[in-house]
């Protein structure tokens, strides 16, 4: 049993579209599946897995993608924001800062 059974609807709409925006994004650029794979190192079935919400897909290859396509800065909001700091912290993460 895969643990994102239990997630709400909205929880794996909103993957859905994130998947959606990081394809529209490499569309945008008018690169291929082919180019990115070059790029990051992740196979097609890698990104279009990530490009079609997959919960499946590994943080790796989101994170990958998203550094490739210049959407890296999108990891701030939750990495480096002061509403997270807390948890951070309590991971002994501070010292990263």
């Amino acid at each position: 049993m895969t643990a994102h059974r239990f997630l709400p609807d909205y929880v794996l709409e909103r993957a859905a579209l994130m998947g959606g925006r990081i394809r529209y994004a490499r569309e945008q650029r008018r690169w291929s599946l082919e180019r990115v794979s070059k790029v990051t190192g992740l196979s097609i079935d890698a990104i279009e897995a990530v490009e079609a919400g997959s919960l499946q897909a590994s943080l790796d290859d989101l994170t990958c993608l998203l550094w490739a396509l210049g959407l890296d800065a999108s990891l701030d909001e939750i990495a480096l924001s002061p509403r997270t700091a807390r948890t951070r912290e309590e991971l002994g993460l501070d010292r990263w800062k």
